[in-house]
Parts: structure tokens; C-alpha cells; sequence
């Protein structure tokens, strides 16, 4: 038991769906404030694969929060997220940006707001986004 709180896998691993869902929308809240009308926040229910080592192919539940926008494109923003001063990764899917809030530690929240703005705040049509 005492492996789940010291282990951040493990511990992330185990974060309810609940909880999974109160911090995907405490992220949702940081990306609209940090990209305004730029982009369309949604909170969405997912799963979250787990990998290989002993849980290959295991799908979790979990909220995620996608990004849309028109103002630029999703594979540009995850490859300028990706190339950030402190790198986030994120998910691409369907066009959306999905951040997963069980990959996200406590206190990391705190730093997305300005990364979402400095990254994604710089790019525009001209460097690969669609219009």
C-alpha cells in the first residue's frame, strides 16, 4: 500500500475515475485561461493505456481534456509542446490535442498555464497550421 504513494506510476495507475475527472476539469479551467477564445476546451471521457512491463494493452478510464482550434494544427501544437521550455506530452487524436490530467503531477499544474501560452501562443498558419 505504501508503494502507491511513493511510486508515481503506481500511484497514478490508481487515481479514481472521480478524481481523474475534478483534475480534467481543474486543467480544462488552466488551458482556457491561459489560450482564450483561441481554442475550444472539452473535458471528454477516455482510457488511458497503460504500456508494456506487467499491464501491456490495459485500457484505464479516464477524463481527458482536448483542444481544438482554427488556429492552428494539432500535430504542430503537440510537436511545439513537445519542444517547450519544460516538455509536455500530449496525446493527437481526431485533430484534438488530449492532455490525460493521470499524467499530470500534483503541483505541475501550476506550471502548464504559461508553457499552453508561450508554446502554443506562437504559432500561427505559417508554421504548419491549418487555417
Amino acid at each position: 500500500a505504501q508503494a502507491l504513494i511513493d511510486v508515481p506510476t503506481l500511484s497514478a495507475l490508481a487515481v479514481a475515475p472521480a478524481e481523474l475527472h475534478r483534475r480534467a476539469e481543474e486543467l480544462a479551467a488552466v488551458c482556457r485561461a491561459a489560450l482564450g477564445p483561441t481554442v475550444t476546451v472539452d473535458v471528454l471521457d477516455a482510457t488511458s493505456e497503460t504500456g508494456g512491463g506487467a499491464l501491456p494493452e490495459v485500457a484505464l478510464p479516464t477524463s481527458v481534456v482536448a483542444l481544438t482550434s482554427r488556429h492552428f494544427a494539432a500535430a504542430a501544437a503537440e510537436a511545439a509542446l513537445r519542444l517547450a521550455t519544460l516538455p509536455v506530452v500530449v496525446r493527437v487524436k481526431d485533430g484534438r490535442i488530449l492532455f490525460d490530467p493521470r499524467t499530470i503531477l500534483p503541483g505541475e499544474l501550476a506550471l502548464l498555464g504559461p508553457i499552453l501560452s508561450e508554446a502554443l501562443g506562437s504559432l500561427s498558419p505559417l508554421n504548419g497550421a491549418s487555417a
